[in-house]
């Protein structure tokens, strides 16, 4: 049985939350919301962006979060010369304000239980584009709300992101069923629900 979630959605747009963060309302914004550790492979993360941005150098790339590797993966942006194409504003309390400047989620854990950021992009219309590793694939639908890719595979998590940028429709289509995926399956009338089913069937 999995939590439920109240969630908030964004109480912005897309345009003026990425507006908000100093970024062109058209420009693809890639995201996410981690820890700066080993585990969440953050070094990883930031060498697929910056093949990324060499297929869009017009992409924007937003990390969320803190850590003892937050000065080395800022570093790594810098030798590449894309020091001013990712923001990364630390450990945030309104983190639906940076999710809803988000067009595509990136998780590039080395492991993972259940991953609660993957729900939390789906609630704010967020497609996610994810290694499989632990509980990811239960938290979207491989294909409908997002995509899964081998672990450790960059080339891979590039060329899925790049093709649903060449694709709106797709990528729309993407978030909405993300947003229906992350109510029926993890909001919290639906944990009440399975609660309250599971107590009648006992």
């Amino acid at each position: 049985m999995y939590n439920g979630f109240d969630w908030d959605s964004p109480t912005q747009d897309k345009g003026t939350a990425k507006i908000a963060l100093g970024i062109a309302p058209d420009a693809p914004v890639i995201g996410t919301v981690f820890r700066f550790s080993n585990v969440k492979q953050p070094m990883l993360w930031a060498q697929a962006a910056i093949a990324f941005a060499k297929e869009r150098p017009d992409a924007r790339f937003l990390m969320a979060g803190d850590g003892p590797m937050q000065e080395d993966v800022a570093q790594a942006f810098k030798d590449a010369g894309l020091g001013g194409s990712v923001i990364m504003p630390g450990r945030v309390d309104n983190v639906t304000d940076y999710l809803a400047a988000m067009d595509v989620f990136w998780l590039t854990s080395e492991t993972e239980g259940l991953p609660n950021v993957l729900i939390e992009a789906q609630f704010s219309n967020v497609p996610v584009v994810a290694f499989d590793v632990g509980g990811a694939s239960e938290t979207f639908l491989p294909g409908v709300s997002g995509i899964l890719v081998d672990p450790d595979d960059v080339s891979a998590l590039v060329h899925e992101t790049n093709a649903l940028f060449t694709d709106p429709a797709r990528l729309a289509e993407m978030a909405e069923a993300g947003r229906r995926n992350a109510v029926a399956s993890f909001s919290a009338d639906a944990f009440y629900d399975r609660l309250s089913r599971a107590y009648s069937e006992s």
